[in-house]
């Protein structure tokens, strides 16, 4: 029986709900191809991508800025195609975690960095999620402009997958729990600022919301 807390819990979507590796690697290989480029291998795109490269060095040598460029907006324009999207499941372990911290005294925002707002609505209701606040965030509002408004009577913690998300959190003062089932592996997190990281949300201990000590997540 866990001790009931009283805490906001912010959990980023892609990555750290869901899994979307497939979905990013075929998008990635569907803009490669209209611009007329070889794609990369799946395991090489994400030891690239997973190690927070930018694009010139995830496409690799001799990819130009124009290109750089062209392949950043085609990859935005189509990330959420719906038959993208369909590509998305849940990562192991997530519902039963979900259940959880049901049974806590918890305030639950799911913060996506995502445009379609009923699409991102429908994706987490098929999570049997039903978070007090889902926030959208795209590219010109940064995530914790989003939510900080909501976690000031409470003290939050923000689990997510990437470096975004840790910036986020430190900013409204949340603690940083990396996980590294996403778009982000672990020294990425750590680098920037994760006071813990696990393989996935299913590790992360419900003490570790509230704790103020910053040993890692029991794997």
């Amino acid at each position: 029986m866990h001790a009931r807390l009283t805490i906001t819990v912010v959990l980023d979507l892609d990555g750290t709900l869901l899994d979307v590796r497939p979905r990013h690697f075929e998008c990635h290989r569907r803009v490669m191809a209209t611009l007329g480029l070889q794609p990369l291998s799946s395991t090489l795109y994400w030891r690239r991508k997973r190690c927070g490269l930018p694009t010139h060095r995830v496409l690799g040598l001799g990819i130009g800025d124009r290109l750089c460029r062209s392949y950043d907006r085609a990859f935005i324009e189509s990330i959420e195609h719906p038959e993208l999207l369909s590509l998305d499941a849940p990562l192991p372990g997530i519902i039963d975690w979900l259940r959880r911290v049901s049974s806590l005294d918890a305030q639950l925002i799911v913060a996506t960095a995502r445009r379609d707002y009923g699409v991102t609505a429908a994706q987490v209701n098929n999570l049997g999620l039903s978070p007090d606040r889902l926030v959208i965030c795209d590219s010109e509002r940064p995530k914790q402009q989003g939510v900080q408004s909501i976690t000031r009577s409470r003290p939050a913690a923000w689990i997510g997958d990437t470096e975004v998300d840790m910036a986020a959190a430190q900013a409204i003062g949340a603690r940083a729990i990396g996980v590294s089932s996403g778009l982000r592996n672990e020294s990425v997190l750590r680098a920037a600022g994760a006071e813990v990281v696990s393989r996935s949300l299913a590790g992360v201990q419900l003490e570790t919301l509230s704790r103020t000590s910053t040993r890692d997540c029991p794997e």
